[in-house]
């Protein structure tokens, strides 16, 4: 049998439709580009994002630290509390903080000895480096309502860094006080008051909360604190260094 022409009303034979075969080529297309997606930026976001489980870990470390000095807190003030601080560490595609923990001196008030062993920076040797500018001072650390109010002198805006430089210095501000008990948030200030910027890159005229999303934990194995067993923190007042040891523990 000889296979059936459709005409048209004018007689012509009907041309075939193509167009559901080219829609269908165009979804086709369409899906495999979604699924390869662009492999820099797929890099990218997966090289600045910290492991899960570092994320949980921090956050078990928070809770852990916090119950600590709560407790050495009710044992008197010549109870030695510990704090961690945080430090630039470099991946070959991104800048992250890591946390060292170092014994506080007893007897002083503790937030704003932190804050000065973060401005002392690592210990000698280590490779990590410090995120504020070493002539700046800490004029004193007030809490009420769980906010904290750390006070700078004016050379913390010395700070000669770009966005991510900036961000990882706010993060480490924040993130060393609200290790303490009673602080959940925190706002700096430079000479007793509030300033939009460190840098001219982050807002920090607000109280800030805790960044884990710029934290990385030392890799599992690794000896001591950043690769730095026995290592010593640089003394923040008076001479007295803070022993480091093992975040995470």
């Amino acid at each position: 049998m000889a296979p059936m022409t459709v005409h048209l009303h004018n007689g012509s034979p009907a041309r075939p439709r193509r167009a559901p075969a080219i829609f269908l080529a165009i979804i086709l297309f369409a899906s495999l580009a979604g699924l390869c997606g662009c492999p820099k930026t797929t890099a990218r976001r997966q090289a600045v994002q910290p492991p899960a489980s570092s994320t949980v870990s921090l956050r078990a470390e928070v809770k852990r630290l916090k119950e600590e000095n709560r407790v050495l807190r009710q044992k008197g003030t010549s109870a030695q509390m510990r704090a961690a601080v945080y430090f630039m560490t470099q991946t070959p595609t991104e800048m992250f903080l890591q946390p060292v923990v170092v014994t506080l001196p007893a007897g002083q008030k503790q937030p704003d000895a932190a804050l000065r062993a973060l401005i002392a920076g690592p210990p000698a040797g280590s490779p990590l480096k410090a995120v504020l500018p070493k002539t700046t001072k800490v004029l004193g650390v007030t809490t009420q309502g769980g906010v904290a109010r750390a006070d700078f002198s004016s050379q913390i805006k010395t700070l000669n860094v770009g966005s991510r430089g900036e961000a990882l210095a706010v993060a480490a501000i924040a993130n060393t006080l609200i290790k303490f008990p009673d602080i959940e948030r925190v706002q700096i200030l430079i000479d007793g008051r509030g300033t939009e910027t460190l840098a001219g890159h982050v807002d920090i005229s607000q109280p800030l909360s805790r960044n884990d999303t710029v934290v990385m934990l030392p890799a599992a194995g690794t000896a001591g604190t950043a690769g730095m067993p026995g290592g010593t923190a640089k003394a923040p007042t008076g001479g007295q260094a803070g022993q480091t040891t093992q975040p995470g523990r």
